[in-house]
């Protein structure tokens, strides 16, 4: 919460890790997830994706063994605002 906190030897090396985490953990919505997700791959067609959260250092979650953990639902579902088949799946 405060990195003025932190003694000068270590708040370097936590803030170059920061800034390098915060471009890659990057939470998304719709479209593809970057991992392989057997639901969405498998369901193209029929299903869309709602939210893919990474594994992050700078919340200290992580899915799997590193990876990402996706949120989908059936596009009709969607479409009628019906989240009864929101489906998880963590890629690889």
């Amino acid at each position: 919460k405060n990195p003025d906190s932190l003694p000068q030897c270590v708040r370097s090396y936590f803030e170059a890790r920061w800034s390098h985490d915060k471009n890659y953990e990057i939470a998304c919505m719709g479209g593809l997830p970057h991992g392989w997700s057997y639901d969405m791959l498998e369901n193209v067609e029929n299903r869309v994706m709602l939210l893919e959260l990474p594994t992050s250092q700078l919340f200290g979650w992580q899915w799997g063994d590193v990876n990402t953990i996706v949120f989908s639902v059936r596009a009709d579902q969607l479409q009628r605002n019906r989240y009864r088949d929101v489906r998880c799946d963590i890629t690889n």
